[in-house]
């Protein structure tokens, strides 16, 4: 099933997006939905059940935080060295 959705981009993307197409040769929307699946969080309901909760609430953990949290020296002393 598809959506449609309709929203305001900026003008230098909606050009970048647009020159993409055509050097491509490949239709706009085909652009844009290939942009949103590379950039798409990755999708966590294939990972086992138990580790599904945890992943869901990373899901909404800004970057910085969790940056923070991997160089933490908690974090690091739990690191493994080849």
């Amino acid at each position: 099933m598809a959506a449609t959705i309709t929203f305001e981009i900026p003008e230098h993307i909606h050009i970048r997006l647009l020159n993409t197409a055509e050097i491509t040769q490949k239709p706009l929307n085909e652009i844009i939905l290939r942009v949103l699946q590379v950039g798409s969080p990755p999708a966590w309901d294939g990972a086992p059940p138990e580790f599904q909760p945890n992943l869901a609430v990373l899901a909404h953990v800004v970057d910085g935080a969790l940056r923070q949290i991997a160089r933490s020296a908690k974090n690091r002393s739990r690191v493994r060295t080849l």
